[in-house]
């Protein structure tokens, strides 16, 4: 009978750790990998808007707490905030997603996209003073933060195309 083989219960942490934080290796391609994170998190809008809260908000308090302990190794093994780790990204988009707002298809999808990617990379106050804290928790912190003003400026663009008239506009192009 074959001898089973045993396997480092570290380098299976280091690997989970490593799919899990750079969210399946997207945050190794090169360049922008924040972005092609944001872009994962569009897959979100798959789930039919009536189901999405109750699938996303369990999701995200998992995701938050797998990743406090997850970033933690990883900056063990990397140095601080390793840009290959995108999971905050993904945690950012999935934030904005389950925020209460009108409706929530692609092209708010996008605009949410765009306007949290203006946030997380200009990192205004008090986005830039959170970012250059240490720790896993302000590695996601700053992306939260950054998603809240995305939503804020999705709810002001909303509700300036309602009071001007063109929020039927905006629903008719989204259906």
């Amino acid at each position: 009978m074959a001898k089973a083989k045993m396997t480092n219960p570290k380098k299976l942490s280091s690997t989970f750790d490593l799919l899990f934080c750079t969210v399946f290796c997207v945050g190794k391609l090169p360049k922008m990998p924040g972005t092609y994170g944001s872009m994962v998190a569009l897959l979100f809008l798959l789930i039919p808007m009536h189901l999405r809260l109750y699938i996303l908000a369990p999701l995200f308090v998992i995701f938050f707490v797998v990743s406090l302990f997850s970033i933690k190794r990883m900056e063990s093994e990397f140095g601080d905030d390793p840009g290959m780790v995108v999971i905050d990204e993904v945690l950012g988009m999935m934030l904005i997603f389950m925020l209460p707002f009108v409706v929530y298809d692609w092209v708010f999808g996008i605009l949410a996209f765009l306007f949290f990617r203006l946030f997380d990379i200009v990192k205004p106050f008090p986005i830039n003073i959170l970012n250059d804290k240490k720790g896993s928790f302000f590695v996601i912190v700053d992306d939260l933060i950054a998603a809240i003003f995305a939503w804020i400026v999705l709810v002001v663009l909303y509700k300036l195309a309602s009071y001007l008239g063109f929020a039927f506009v905006l629903s008719e192009v989204i259906k």
